[in-house]
């Protein structure tokens, strides 16, 4: 019920245009997860592709992505493990793949990990707590924290599969006497980490954890001796990790060339790590706002528990459980050393739930065997601890659904947008156009769209050369403003006729052309030294330059075309008599045919 409850009131409503918090991560898997579905596997290789499956969509650049052969970008920060998993389950169960699709996935997540995340709890503190307290707690806390909440909601980035998969292999890590459980332990060790980078953070704090463990603790299998039995596990699982990378950087290199993925693999490390200009003492404060009522809770209770005579009770409480301890605090380790990306991207924080989870459960444990071995019914005491969580949550899923929160916010223009790229796919399509934007294009604005956008600050004479090769009539030049998170707010498009080589207008009243070439021997498309000028070598001009025709050069000044040459995207057109001198506001394409073509 509390499962339905979280899921139901966060439930995005098409209806209701809005931006949220890292709602470049939702676009960006949503696109590839279309372009998976638009381009032949044999040729992705299900890697993380960016550009969608019409040719025109190709060779296009997207961010710091990298090219395969045929033209198609990849990213490379992550491995496709988080794209492919939506895709699947939304083609499984034949669904559009929108946000609210991948809302019902990431919410499945959420409930799998609600339920491992009381699991785990359980085989920690059922000594000392109901199962019926710790599974409730389990789901105030773990399913109405704010970050939770958002990143495995409405935000969907491969840290969300991650947060299932970690949980799964901490229940696995505590019950690692058991075979079944050892075994599907050291598989994860190599799902992990191709999951999401943070797996080789996990996987050595537990193989750290693992040389600790008590010599019933841990499957021996026919090795002898318990000492002997956890360095082979240790050197296990680090050999898995490196597994886990060899299969990581082979599947780029199937598609991609070796030094291109090693530098950006470089380049995108050294942008977010600790390195950057990003100050570590920033970090707790972060963590306030993914978990701030909870960290209240748990500082609180400390202060109560270091007044009391509970505090031994929680010292015997850490001996017992400090293994785990460490591997909680172990694996927020990568958010040090990607310091950068913790801080800007939220979902990254998501581990930080379990050590505060822990705590609050020790906390409890250990006030109420102080109340119990006192003979004093907890029955209120319980009652209490349930109320002051019930509130937490009750807190936590006001701030996070209310209008305009640090989480999510009203966009109106997602309306117009809608329109606006309506009225240009209805004319300017895939095959007869270019679309140009002069800010970033990321997964909202490319499946608004529905295809590849080129960037550029303007329509300049590479576009209009690609355009000419390609046939196509029209360059589109978006005006965009660029929205938080890539949501980029549109205002209106120029359109630009390859044909006639200008621009008519722009918002200064000005013609422009960034086809025809003024330089030492041209100007504005006339030669500066024959009777020549260019037009763009296209069908419609070609058909239209021929030898014989008669056009107007100036008032009562007329030529013939007594030749007309093609040179790659230029038609060199030559006239009869002098070198023109057109006057100053003249193209090529503002000559008029003393007659029209029959």
């Amino acid at each position: 019920m509390l499962a339905a409850l979280s899921i139901g009131i966060r439930f995005p409503n098409s209806s209701t245009p809005q931006n949220y918090h890292n709602s470049d991560a939702t676009w960006h898997t949503l696109l590839t997860m279309e372009a998976f579905g638009e381009t032949p596997a044999s040729i992705h290789r299900f890697l993380p592709i960016v550009s969608l499956g019409n040719e025109t969509d190709k060779h296009i650049r997207w961010g710091a992505a990298i090219p395969d052969e045929y033209g198609n970008f990849y990213y490379t920060s992550f491995s496709s493990a988080g794209f492919v998993a939506p895709y699947i389950f939304t083609t499984i169960f034949n669904m559009q793949r929108t946000e609210q699709s991948l809302y019902i996935f990431n919410s499945l997540l959420l409930i799998l990990s609600f339920l491992l995340t009381a699991r785990l709890f359980m085989k920690l503190f059922n000594k000392y707590l109901s199962n019926m307290l710790i599974v409730i707690l389990a789901a105030l806390i773990y399913m109405f924290q704010p970050e939770i909440m958002h990143s495995q909601g409405i935000v969907y980035w491969h840290h969300s599969l991650f947060q299932f998969f970690l949980l799964l292999q901490l229940n696995f890590f505590i019950n690692l006497r058991n075979k079944v459980c050892f075994t599907l332990f050291m598989v994860l060790c190599i799902i992990m980490p191709y999951i999401e980078w943070t797996g080789f953070v996990s996987n050595a704090a537990m193989a750290i954890g693992i040389l600790f463990k008590k010599p019933d603790d841990l499957f021996q299998g026919k090795v002898t001796t318990t000492r002997k039995a956890k360095v082979i596990t240790f050197v296990a699982v680090g050999l898995l990790s490196v597994l886990s990378f060899v299969i990581f950087f082979l599947h780029f290199l199937s598609a991609v060339d070796f030094d291109v993925f090693i530098n950006a693999l470089r380049s995108r490390f050294m942008a977010r790590n600790i390195t950057t200009q990003v100050s570590l003492l920033s970090l707790p404060m972060y963590y306030f706002k993914s978990f701030g009522a909870l960290i209240s809770i748990v500082a609180v209770g400390s202060v109560i528990l270091l007044l009391s005579e509970a505090r031994k009770n929680m010292v015997e409480l850490i001996k017992e459980h400090w293994i785990i301890i460490f591997v909680f605090i172990f694996i927020l380790v990568e958010n040090v050393i990607m310091v950068q990306h913790a801080m800007l991207y939220s979902f990254a924080r998501m581990k930080g739930v379990f050590i505060l989870m822990y705590f609050a459960y020790a906390l409890i444990a250990a006030l109420l065997k102080v109340i119990e071995d006192k003979n004093i019914s907890i029955r209120y005491s319980v009652l209490v601890v349930f109320l002051i969580f019930a509130l937490m949550a009750t807190f936590n899923v006001y701030h996070y659904t209310r209008p305009n929160n640090h989480y999510s916010w009203d966009v109106p223009y997602r309306i117009t947008n809608a329109q606006i790229a309506d009225e240009i796919n209805s004319s300017f399509t895939h095959d007869n156009s270019i679309l140009v934007s002069p800010v970033a294009i990321r997964g909202y604005t490319n499946l608004l769209f529905n295809r590849g956008i080129n960037v550029r600050s303007a329509i300049c004479s590479q576009l209009v050369h690609s355009a000419i090769q390609r046939e196509q009539a029209y360059i589109v030049n978006l005006d965009l403003l660029l929205g938080q998170w890539n949501m980029n707010e549109i205002f209106g498009f120029t359109v630009y006729e390859v044909a006639n080589g200008v621009i008519q207008q722009n918002d200064n009243g000005e013609r422009l052309s960034p086809f025809f070439v003024t330089d030492n021997n041209w100007e504005r498309g006339f030669s500066k030294h024959f009777p020549v000028f260019l037009m763009p070598n296209v069908t419609k001009n070609r058909e239209r330059f021929t030898i014989g025709r008669t056009i107007y050069v100036a008032d009562g000044d007329q030529r013939e075309i007594v030749f007309a040459e093609e040179r790659g995207v230029f038609l060199h057109v030559t006239v009869s008599g002098e070198i023109l001198y057109p006057s100053d506001k003249k193209f090529p394409s503002d000559l008029e045919f003393a007659s029209q073509i029959e």
